[in-house]
């Protein structure tokens, strides 16, 4: 039994992205502007943040490198539009491990040790559970605020 559980890990170790293809893979994350919006001057890179590691469902552990682009004309600030919409700034874990940690746990009634089992099996993330319940409950917290927003907006109708 032991010689087979060390075969599954090798070979699952084997198919995960950051092993085929070396290093973790790096996306750069850069905004689509490259003149000033308000005054017309070219933009100039004002700094590139160290990669940070982003873990999803969808790709594996991630390393994402933002450039925040400034003006020289008027000092305004550029950043990415796309990468707060794949993972709350400060934070390591996508939306979609978020999604799918709330939906195993209310949907199909996981446990936090079943839903552990099922990242590191089917997504190749390890993730503790005291993690595990921090995206549990910012799934909690998403909801009730997408909940609340519904609902104030019909009300306003």
């Amino acid at each position: 039994m032991g010689a087979l559980n060390s075969e599954l890990e090798r070979q699952r170790d084997a198919l995960s992205l950051s092993k085929v293809v070396g290093d973790i893979p790096v996306i750069n994350m850069d905004t689509e502007h490259t003149v000033c919006p308000v005054c017309g001057t070219g933009l100039v890179v004002e700094k590139v943040k160290v990669p940070r590691k982003v873990f999803t469902v969808a790709y594996g552990e991630l390393g994402i490198r933002e450039r925040v682009k400034k003006c020289p004309g008027c000092g305004g600030k550029y950043r990415s539009v796309d990468l707060p919409e794949i993972v709350e700034p400060g934070c390591n874990y996508a939306y979609d491990c978020i999604v799918e940690a709330g939906r195993l746990r209310f949907i199909e009634k996981r446990q936090i040790t079943e839903i552990q089992s099922i990242f590191d099996g089917k997504y190749h993330l390890q993730v503790s559970c005291t993690q595990l319940r921090r995206l549990v409950y910012g799934f909690l917290y998403y909801l009730g605020r997408l909940h609340y927003q519904s609902t104030r907006t019909r009300f306003l109708m």
